[in-house]
């Protein structure tokens, strides 16, 4: 077991202490340090506004929501690799081009199936121990098997209108069976652990299989409900857009 798996089983073990406001949301969660989850990007605009979160899929490319894009054109976003901090160190690169799915089309009605957003960078993203690529889940037992898996962002915390400066990561009970809506868990990743959640400001960033270090899904929905004691969340699947991941990086490799 390499070091990235014994620090993501050690928070699975953690009883992490989140306060609560009124509404029942979450407003704490789990500092992230970005050696440990090295795959996290954020997109922000060149004028040094936050967009979202995102992963590293490989040394060109970025793998985020497609609503992230709206009223942002592709020249104007950035993408800040091995940093922790929401607009601050690590590294900024310039984006070439965006894709987003063809199958979807309402940017202004933001739904979870094919909300995905890819970027390929102008200049290739150096690995080191603080940028690193997360292999992608395309095999359906890693959706099935997985029982838990950590999510990651700067969502709100205590302050219902101001998103975290830092990085921060919470663990997720995966539902292997359907979702509220009677979605396959192959179309939409669902999971339910009461209270806690992803939030606003989460939006673009991974689902990662505790179990198998692999990518599950994309935060592409949040209906402002931030855990949620009783209702199942749900993230942008993998399994289903990934025959579109791997031909958009082949036939972009110019």
């Amino acid at each position: 077991m390499n070091l990235k798996s014994i620090i993501l089983t050690l928070i699975l073990g953690l009883q992490l202490n989140f306060a609560r406001s009124e509404s029942g949301k979450i407003v704490g969660g789990e500092i992230m340090d970005i050696t440990n989850v090295p795959y996290f990007v954020s997109l922000e605009h060149f004028t040094r506004r936050f967009i979202c979160g995102g992963s590293i899929i490989s040394n060109f490319w970025v793998l985020s929501a497609a609503q992230c894009k709206v009223d942002v054109e592709e020249t104007d976003m950035r993408v800040r690799s091995g940093s922790s901090r929401r607009l601050s160190g690590g590294q900024v690169h310039k984006v070439l081009k965006a894709f987003i799915h063809p199958n979807y089309t309402d940017l202004e009605n933001p739904s979870t199936e094919y909300n995905f957003l890819m970027l390929k960078l102008v200049n290739p993203i150096i690995f080191d121990d603080k940028r690193q690529a997360i292999v992608l889940a395309v095999n359906p037992s890693m959706y099935k098997q997985s029982g838990s898996a950590l999510a990651l962002g700067f969502g709100k915390t205590e302050n219902p209108t101001q998103s975290s400066e830092i990085l921060r990561g919470v663990v997720l009970e995966l539902i292997n069976d359907y979702c509220n809506d009677g979605s396959s868990i192959l179309n939409k990743v669902c999971v339910k652990s009461p209270l806690k959640g992803v939030c606003a400001g989460d939006i673009g960033g991974p689902l990662e299989s505790i179990q198998f270090g692999t990518l599950l899904g994309v935060v592409t929905h949040n209906d402002h409900l931030c855990g949620h004691a009783v209702y199942a969340e749900y993230f942008g699947s993998i399994f289903l857009v990934n025959k579109w991941i791997y031909q958009t990086m082949d036939n972009n490799q110019d």
